[in-house]
């Protein structure tokens, strides 16, 4: 896992799809503990069902997503919360992965990268 600036990881975001896999409270460690500890067709079955999205826009320190299919397809969601916080490129399964951990309150967001 390697550290990556805010900026590289929100063009990352913008640019390509992705899709949230996990979003919780905790340490950066558990985080890490936890991918660990499934395989990678464990891993696929349960994110099979993770909505994709795609960054539609920067706004004023928050990435603007567009949904692209599941129940909430062509509605918008936020990452908002950006100031402070700590970005990681991670390779797991053979794929990669944007980790944004929020200090302040300890939440962590991974977002997979798709293409």
């Amino acid at each position: 896992m390697n550290k990556i600036s805010k900026i590289s990881g929100q063009k990352e975001l913008m640019n390509r799809k992705s899709k949230m896999v996990l979003s919780t409270t905790g340490s950066l460690e558990a985080l890490i503990g936890a991918f660990n500890r499934i395989d990678k067709e464990e891993y696929l079955i349960q994110t099979a069902n993770c909505p994709q999205r795609i960054g539609v826009r920067y706004n004023n320190n928050e990435v603007v997503f567009q949904i692209l299919n599941g129940i909430q397809e062509k509605t918008h969601s936020w990452l908002t919360g950006l100031k402070g916080s700590v970005w990681y490129k991670l390779n797991q399964y053979d794929r990669e992965f944007i980790i944004v951990v929020e200090a302040a309150n300890c939440y962590i967001s991974a977002y997979e990268l798709l293409n």
